[in-house]
């Protein structure tokens, strides 16, 4: 998974999740939680099920994760990110990894 989002801007990503087969993995009962933390292990962005995610299609796998502008208020740089699936078991599982990028913004805060 790759990220990349300017400062201070809204993404809505759309992930798909599929089993290692490529099979879509049914969220019926499961929660998620999807971080970006810095190199160091400082997190930034913490959003779960219902805070943030939101189940946009339980039989097909299919997520949207919201990062506003508050998020994506830091420093430019590259950070990890990680999405944790916990089934209806309390099984956990990873959904996903990968690096988010945030670019430099030239507009500045105050500007809409």
């Amino acid at each position: 998974m790759r990220i990349e989002i300017p400062q201070r801007t809204d993404l809505l990503l759309r992930i798909h999740i599929q089993d290692q087969d490529g099979a879509p993995v049914p969220l019926t009962g499961a929660s998620l939680l999807f971080v970006a933390a810095s190199q160091s292990g400082k997190e930034i962005i913490r959003k779960s099920t219902g805070d943030g995610i939101e189940v946009t299609d339980e039989a097909e796998g299919r997520i949207a994760i919201g990062i506003t502008h508050d998020d994506s208020d830091v420093s430019t740089g590259v950070y990890i990110v990680e999405l944790r699936l916990t089934d209806i078991e309390g099984a956990r599982y990873p959904a996903g990894r990968g690096l988010l990028t945030v670019t430099k913004s030239i507009i500045g805060r105050d500007d809409q």
